[in-house]
């Protein structure tokens, strides 16, 4: 029989690994357009080839000024897509998968999670995430984005959108490379390998107390890989800091049918009135209705 998480640690548990998986994602984004501009400037311009950025070969360095503005002419057509992550951290094992839509503003995501066998639901619309599992009850739990981020030190709102973050993460990229063709899920794949200070990424961040303490126990660097496919839309980031943490995120079906809605206001509750009606303990609430 698995062990149940108190309420606080198992959001907590939710929340932080998708912050890393959505900053990863702004990051990691940036290295795709080097060979993707060269094959959309072949296709739009064959007759000139001398406009199309060169030819990557695996091993090769690109620099970043080139993958900025390959990333600045390529996130416009992030939409809709099928979403799943696996995350190891500390012993603990969570896989999630869902919906994301990035055409709407603020971007909504929906997400199923298993975390030591259990369960709970993720919903971010509007820049309110609502959480519900069987140790919170039948409700919906709310957490308003922007109060979340003092808390957690990190603003999973802004993070989320892809467009806002460009800049905050090309101060960090210290060295972008192309490691080659790889095989995802039976697609196939340009893989890039993206270095980042996170210092330097997150000089700029007011991240709160909770999440100074965070930033002063991760790694001078973290690697990122990202595969995009040949349509040129992302379609795996994955990041191993060892023991510490290990997180596979897999985006498919780009342009899927979404369909993201906040939950009725008669069926949401707010973390204190939660904490108040089961006495601050861990609580196991009714199940799900």
């Amino acid at each position: 029989m698995s062990r149940r998480l108190p309420v606080r640690r198992l959001a907590a548990a939710a929340v932080l690994p998708l912050a890393l998986a959505t900053l990863s994602a702004c990051g990691e984004d940036e290295a795709e357009p080097t060979k993707a501009a060269d094959e959309s400037s072949e296709s739009a311009a064959p007759a000139d080839d001398s406009d199309a950025a060169p030819d990557v070969s695996p091993g090769d360095s690109v620099e970043k000024a080139d993958f900025m503005e390959l990333y600045r002419s390529s996130i416009e057509d992030f939409t809709t897509a099928d979403v799943t992550m696996d995350v190891k951290s500390s012993g603990t094992a969570m896989k999630a998968e869902g919906a994301v839509d990035y055409s709407s503003e603020p971007a909504s995501m929906e997400l199923a999670y298993d975390m030591a066998g259990q369960k709970m639901e993720m919903l971010m619309v509007d820049n309110v995430m609502y959480m519900k599992s069987p140790d919170m009850g039948e409700k919906w739990v709310t957490f308003d984005m922007s109060e979340a981020a003092e808390g957690l030190g990190v603003d999973l709102g802004a993070q989320m959108d892809m467009r806002a973050m460009m800049e905050t993460f090309e101060s960090g990229i210290t060295e972008v490379t192309y490691v080659g063709e790889a095989d995802v899920s039976g697609d196939e794949t340009d893989q890039y390998r993206l270095t980042v200070d996170t210092k330097t990424m997150t000089g700029d961040l007011d991240l709160g107390e909770l999440g100074a303490q965070a930033q002063s126990q991760m790694p001078k660097t973290i690697t990122f890989d990202v595969f995009f496919n040949d349509d040129e839309q992302f379609r795996r980031l994955s990041m191993d800091m060892g023991k510490d943490m290990a997180m596979t995120m897999d985006y498919d079906n780009w342009g899927t049918d979404v369909d993201i809605e906040a939950p009725p206001a008669d069926e949401t509750t707010s973390m204190e009135e939660l904490m108040g009606s089961i006495g601050g303990g861990a609580g196991t609430g009714g199940g799900r209705s």
